[in-house]
């Protein structure tokens, strides 16, 4: 794999913190169902983890608080925006993956059509897009301008098949590197971009701060 720093500034610019954090559970999540772009709220414990999460990160400051528009990543966020004293911005953008007509069945269903018609097709499984769904490689590209604008420390609050593809392009990688990683509902990860454009993981993965409400 060739890495390459995910921006391309021109000029050094300085170093910024970013947390990637994980909605909090939601319903769906127990039953271990496909959400996609179904607008699934969060249950009780996910309310309680999206508190813990805002409670972690209390100390930051006044962060910049970025979300998926869908309910479940919003209202993580504005918890704990409402913690920062921070402003809280939704976007569409930062969507999971719509998975059309395979939203609502189970995650070992749908990921078992995926490789299906991947064979079916003969494009490499980034490239499926289910019928009214979409690509994670349409999700891999509408991702890009929210990456392209980050310029000051931020918490991006969105789902789990999302943040792995921006995890991979904060870190230089491609897209066949986002099915490495994989998130706990309301996971804290930590990044600190560097002056010459390349990605530093400090935490991957962390759900200390659930401990005692799991």
């Amino acid at each position: 794999m060739n890495i390459q720093p995910p921006f391309n500034f021109g000029t050094l610019v300085p170093s910024m913190r970013i947390f990637l954090v994980r909605h909090g559970e939601t319903d769906w999540n127990l039953e271990k169902k496909a959400q996609g772009h179904t607008d699934i709220p969060l249950n009780e414990r996910g309310v309680r983890q999206a508190v813990a999460v805002a409670h972690h990160l209390r100390n930051l400051g006044r962060f910049n608080v970025l979300s998926s528009d869908l309910i479940r990543a919003s209202e993580t966020a504005r918890i704990i925006a409402d913690q920062l004293g921070s402003q809280h911005q939704e976007s569409h953008d930062l969507r999971e993956q719509g998975f059309g007509i395979f939203e609502g069945k189970a995650y070992a269903e749908v990921g078992q059509e995926l490789d299906s018609l991947s064979e079916k097709l003969q494009v490499p499984r980034h490239e499926v897009q289910p019928e009214d769904g979409e690509s994670a490689k349409m999700v891999w590209n509408r991702i890009q301008p929210v990456i392209d604008s980050l310029y000051s420390d931020t918490i991006i609050v969105c789902h789990g098949g999302t943040l792995g593809l921006a995890l991979a392009k904060l870190l230089g990688g491609d897209l066949s590197l986002a099915r490495s990683f994989w998130f706990s509902n309301a996971c804290v990860n930590e990044l600190e971009r560097q002056r010459n454009g390349f990605a530093k993981l400090i935490r991957y993965n962390d759900v200390a701060h659930l401990k005692g409400i799991e």
